[in-house]
């Protein structure tokens, strides 16, 4: 599975909640109980990500190195600093019992 989303960049697990326009694009969608056409949406840490998943058996595999790749490959489009600064992540994740760590061992 591969999440990408805006995160809150606290180290501890933590979803920061917001209220945001409906019109904006990339926002969630409006329904009957909207008040006044605003949202509430979450930005979880990563790890918060980390905890959710392992709720429900689900691990990060591996982190995309924004910052790594912007360095060696420059700029292609006005967002990515966004994921070089550590406000938005890609995530690869696995089920737990798929992963094999360094040394060859299962992690369960």
């Amino acid at each position: 599975m591969i999440i990408d989303t805006e995160v809150d960049t606290a180290k501890r697990p933590y979803v920061r909640v917001l209220a945001e326009k409906v019109e904006a694009t990339g926002n969630a969608s409006a329904d009957r109980h909207s008040p006044d056409e605003l949202v509430l949406s979450g930005r979880p840490s990563v790890a918060a990500i980390e905890k959710m998943l392992g709720i429900y058996g689900f691990a990060i595999e591996r982190r995309s190195d924004w910052a790594a790749i912007l360095r060696d490959n420059g700029p292609s489009a006005a967002d990515v600093g966004r994921y070089a600064r550590g406000e938005r992540v890609t995530l690869v994740c696995r089920r737990a019992d798929q992963l094999t760590w360094r040394g060859g061992k299962s992690r369960n």
